[in-house]
């Protein structure tokens, strides 16, 4: 039993939703798993020679040996879709031989964590037993003009030909719902080794004079950069520590108690963590965020410190049920509720007991 996983994130990225889904899926029995690296969905631009050329990412964790990764290498204009098509259709072609010559099994399923025209060539031109789509990101909000809409077509033509979307935000599920025998909500999780990491080490006290108020993830175009600097205005006396990939401009003059460092390996993740007092959820609030509910919470959450979160996606009902404390009152401190962290292992169960 083979599968095969349309990404919206490289392998060698920061371990997210994609990773824990394929390391999950070994898991649950599947023998070999075809990793497909995501191809541009709008022309090139300036900033990606930025981060072609600068090591911001830090890998997941060890590619286990039954995992093939392919990078397609397609002419980037899918904006135009007829084109493209025209365009990329040998290329394509034998990205589609490439697939298939890694597969060691008849019964073989198919999951898109990133919906493209290459993804619907290969529904299209391949039998399986199953096809899934994982809409775990409002994807056409991260493009604009041409390639937005090219995006939301794509998208709304791989809903109508998979067997079951799962949807990873309550948002989504009530944007893009279909007949419940074809949906799955599945919020995102903590690793599960993640988890028994944390419970070793999250009652080590730490003997210092300031509190660490700290975030750990890529800090983008949705990392809200006022409402950290408003923080560490407040609390002068404390750091702010901000630790991961960056991709926006930090803005000048940056307050003194904020410090900025590299991505880290995942596996130095849980160490960092250990040393925050509060976690760090800065996301502005637009129509990008309305649909994310971050893995970050939960790993926080594992830890066991308290979360400040901005009220988007997921994180309003959140903030709402006393789970956690909302940036814009933070000065106004009270005790928030303990929500009980969930692992990947809980959150995927029903979706390969289904397809299984």
């Amino acid at each position: 039993m083979d599968l095969i996983y349309f990404s919206p994130v490289p392998w060698n990225s920061i371990a997210q939703r994609p990773h824990f889904f394929v390391k999950k899926a070994i898991e649950n029995g599947f023998k070999k798993v075809v990793w497909v690296n995501p191809t541009p969905s709008r022309f090139p631009e300036r900033s990606d020679i930025r981060r072609l050329l600068s090591p911001f990412e830090a890998d997941s964790f060890d590619k286990p040996e039954n995992i093939d990764i392919i990078s397609p290498s397609l002419i980037p204009i899918e904006p135009f879709n007829y084109i493209y098509n025209k365009v990329n259709k040998v290329r394509m072609a034998s990205v589609l031989k490439d697939i298939k010559s890694c597969l060691s099994s008849e019964i073989c399923h198919v999951v898109i964590g990133k919906p493209s025209l290459l993804s619907i060539y290969l529904l299209e031109n391949m039998d399986f037993s199953t096809s899934s789509l994982d809409i775990m990101d409002d994807f056409p909000c991260f493009f604009n003009g041409i390639a937005k809409k090219s995006v939301s077509c794509i998208l709304s033509r791989t809903i109508k030909i998979v067997d079951i979307c799962i949807y990873s935000c309550s948002t989504l599920k009530d944007k893009y719902s279909l007949a419940n025998d074809k949906s799955i909500f599945i919020l995102n999780a903590c690793d599960d080794l993640f988890l028994e990491k944390c419970n070793d080490i999250k009652y080590k006290k730490r003997k210092l004079n300031k509190r660490v108020f700290g975030y750990i993830g890529t800090v983008a175009t949705w990392f809200d950069w006022d409402l950290v600097y408003k923080l560490a205005n407040d609390y002068p006396s404390d750091m702010i520590n901000i630790i991961g990939p960056l991709y926006s401009k930090i803005p000048l003059p940056k307050p003194n108690n904020i410090n900025i460092f590299p991505a880290v390996e995942h596996s130095e993740i849980v160490e960092i963590i250990a040393t925050f007092d509060f976690g760090l959820i800065p996301f502005k609030i637009n129509e990008l965020t309305e649909s994310v509910d971050p893995v970050k919470y939960y790993e926080y959450k594992a830890m066991g410190i308290p979360v400040i979160s901005s009220s988007f996606g997921q994180m309003t009902s959140r903030i709402k049920d006393g789970f956690v404390y909302d940036f814009s009152d933070f000065k106004e401190l009270s005790d928030v509720r303990n929500e009980e962290t969930s692992t990947w292992s809980q959150r995927f169960s029903p979706f390969f007991d289904r397809i299984l």
